[in-house]
């Protein structure tokens, strides 16, 4: 098979599948990749072991995994009227930040989960401490310029405190947590600058840093969530 392209930040795919890795979960998991692109990551499924695995995508044309079924649905949809299953883990990768409603994404989620199914979704961590530096300069927050919304279509703004209410009221707990690694975020600070100007960068970057409150770390969050048995969305 040819190397499909990665449609995600660099390191996130790596992390988000530390994240499955630790439930060992058994091969006859049944996955549901959303927004799957070209199946970089479901591919990464397959190498794992793991059979059972479909995929959605607004085109599906662009899905390069013969052997695996990719829908073609808009997931501002509902797209769970549209799969007649259920699922023992959906992933989203870079995807609830293109999509128009969120909590709306989660409660569909939640009708294609079994229970006791699993969600992972990752979305750009404007929260960052370079997010934060870059709106004080520039007035938007990292991956959600104009140009962002023009050439990557990123919609909502979702801080981390805010997903997890939408998660839960649709259903979901927070099992885990984590962000691709803060040396990436320094490596773009300090790109495309002279000398002085990267000693500058690094001085604002040590006064602030420490002052900084709430999820300040990584630029993509990733999530692992639950659907909760005895919930129902709301």
């Amino acid at each position: 098979m040819d190397e499909l392209k990665i449609m995600a930040t660099r390191g996130v795919h790596e992390i988000a599948f530390q994240q499955i890795n630790k439930l060992d979960l058994p091969f006859d998991t049944n996955f549901l990749e959303v927004g799957a692109g070209e199946g970089a990551f479901s591919s990464r499924l397959l190498e794992k072991g793991f059979k059972f695995i479909d995929a959605i995508d607004i085109k599906a044309d662009k899905f390069k995994i013969s052997q695996l079924k990719c829908f073609q649905i808009d997931l501002n949809s509902n797209f769970s009227e549209k799969i007649k299953k259920k699922y023992d883990f959906i992933i989203g990768i870079e995807v609830i930040e293109h999509l128009e409603n969120p909590s709306h994404f989660f409660r569909e989620c939640f009708n294609l989960l079994k229970n006791k199914g699993f969600l992972l979704i990752t979305t750009p961590n404007i929260e960052s401490w370079f997010s934060r530096v870059l709106f004080f300069r520039n007035g938007h927050f990292h991956w959600f310029s104009e140009k962002a919304y023009f050439c990557s279509g990123h919609i909502p703004l979702l801080p981390s405190w805010i997903l997890v209410e939408f998660s839960k009221k649709a259903g979901f707990n927070l099992v885990s947590f984590a962000t691709t690694p803060n040396k990436e975020l320094f490596k773009k600070i300090l790109s495309y600058s002279n000398m002085p100007k990267k000693f500058i960068k690094v001085c604002i970057f040590t006064i602030l840093y420490p002052f900084m409150q709430g999820n300040k770390k990584g630029e993509i969050s990733i999530y692992l969530l639950r659907k909760n048995y005895q919930s129902t969305p709301s």
